[in-house]
């Protein structure tokens, strides 16, 4: 009888791999909902999915390989990791596409894999020795199958044949060259296999998983609290507008109106439905915990619904006597060319932005609301000249009382404008005066 052979290498377990993606898939879930219940910075919440995911997947890397020793002998191999395989039981013997080195050996209801790969670029990856000593094994088992078939080719008499549930040795004997000259031929990496074995982890529980419905119920849960906090968001501003006086807009657009509300940001920088209102919230809640003496800001909302916040503008020497109220400029029709396109190019021109500007006016004492206005912004007789020129030009002026304006003051800037808009032959009979509070 010949000698036992031995030989040691380590080898990636698709199951492993299985089981770690979906301790990955677990835990992204459990962040996402505990994220919401807190509701979590984006910023914060990203960084948290990056390090779990890098710390995860670097953990799965080490957890997926493990050591593995194959003993050939005549009739069987005994592997440290499957215990005895007899090579009468094996039916079929294939070589996977996911990685440089491999066998799968079929057993009927079992299978047994051997998975290897290199790849400079990967966390771990087999070393040559394992490689050679992976090859030797695979080339060992073809000398050993291709005996026993011919052994058995020499038997003349039935009675000699011993009945099996194998197929015929020479096809598994074919099987295993074909799969030992595939062996490096193919630069795959053991972590396609992974891609492959998530691919299929959806394709079989994926139907489950949506009936579940998280992420919708996960948007579900942002959106209650949206709306739960933008009532109590509402009710705090109406009382602090009621306390602190009324707000006034003089414009040539009839349907417009003004709210009062704090800067928020509504971005979705993911695009995805789950984090909708993640920022919305972020910001209600920290106006909410401060409600009192929070910033509040004026927006001005167009007949057309279009709105536009109204900042302060960033003076060096900001002049705590001076007076202050705001512009906005808005076209709808009027279409703003971006920077690099050629005058003589209006392809897309639908897609331009909108021309929707605003600007912040600050009087000094002792500086005529006039003046204040004319020189409030670079090409200011223009602006208010479109008014008359363009049908769709839209002009607002806004301020508020505790934002740097009265109603005395207001109506100043009001006889100040309507002087700038006369001179420059714009009816302002088009205009109104309103009152918010």
């Amino acid at each position: 009888m010949a000698q036992a052979q031995t030989w040691e290498f380590r080898t990636a377990d698709i199951r492993r791999s299985l089981w770690g993606i979906l301790l990955l898939l677990a835990a992204f879930t459990g962040i996402l909902t505990a994220s919401f219940a807190v509701n979590l910075n984006l910023n914060w919440l990203m960084a948290l999915m990056l390090i779990t995911f890098l710390g995860g997947g670097f953990a799965i890397s080490w957890w997926i390989w493990r050591s593995e020793t194959v003993t050939l002998y005549h009739d069987r191999i005994i592997s440290a990791i499957y215990g005895d395989i007899y090579l009468d039981d094996i039916i079929k013997i294939t070589r996977p596409l996911t990685t440089t080195h491999a066998l799968k050996l079929h057993l009927g209801k079992r299978k047994i894999r051997w998975q290897l790969g290199k790849n400079s670029r990967s966390l771990i990856s087999s070393t040559d020795a394992e490689l050679a000593a992976f090859g030797n094994f695979t080339y060992a088992l073809e000398q050993l199958l291709e005996k026993k078939q011919g052994n058995r080719t020499s038997r003349t008499t039935a009675a000699a044949i011993k009945p099996t549930a194998t197929a015929e040795p020479e096809n598994v004997v074919t099987q295993l060259k074909k799969a030992n000259k595939g062996m490096g031929k193919q630069e795959w990496t053991v972590y396609l296999g992974l891609l492959l074995a998530a691919l299929g982890l959806v394709r079989a529980c994926g139907h489950s998983w949506f009936k579940r419905n998280d992420i919708r119920g996960m948007k579900t849960a942002s959106e209650q609290m949206f709306v739960r906090r933008l009532q109590e968001t509402n009710e705090a501003v109406a009382a602090r507008w009621q306390k602190e006086g009324p707000a006034f807009l003089y414009t040539n657009d009839k349907d417009a109106r003004i709210r009062l509300f704090p800067d928020m940001n509504f971005d979705n920088p993911l695009g995805m439905e789950a984090f909708m209102y993640v920022e919305a919230n972020r910001g209600l809640e920290a106006f909410l915990t401060n409600k009192d003496s929070a910033a509040l800001f004026i927006y001005v909302v167009a007949g057309d619904s279009s709105s536009l916040i109204m900042r302060p503008q960033r003076y060096a020497q900001r002049d705590s006597s001076a007076r202050h109220f705001y512009f906005r400029a808005y076209d709808p029709q009027q279409r703003i060319r971006p920077a690099g396109i050629h005058p003589a190019d209006t392809s897309g021109q639908d897609q331009w932005p909108v021309f929707n500007v605003s600007w912040e006016v600050e009087v000094k004492p002792g500086q005529s609301m006039y003046n204040a206005i004319t020189e409030s912004m670079p090409g200011m007789p223009v602006m208010v000249s479109q008014v008359r020129l363009r049908p769709t030009f839209r002009l607002y002026m806004t301020g508020r009382t505790g934002g740097g304006m009265d109603a005395a003051g207001f109506r100043e800037a009001v006889q100040g404008l309507n002087q700038l808009l006369k001179k420059h032959h714009v009816d302002t009979s088009l205009f109104v005066n309103r009152q918010f509070n």
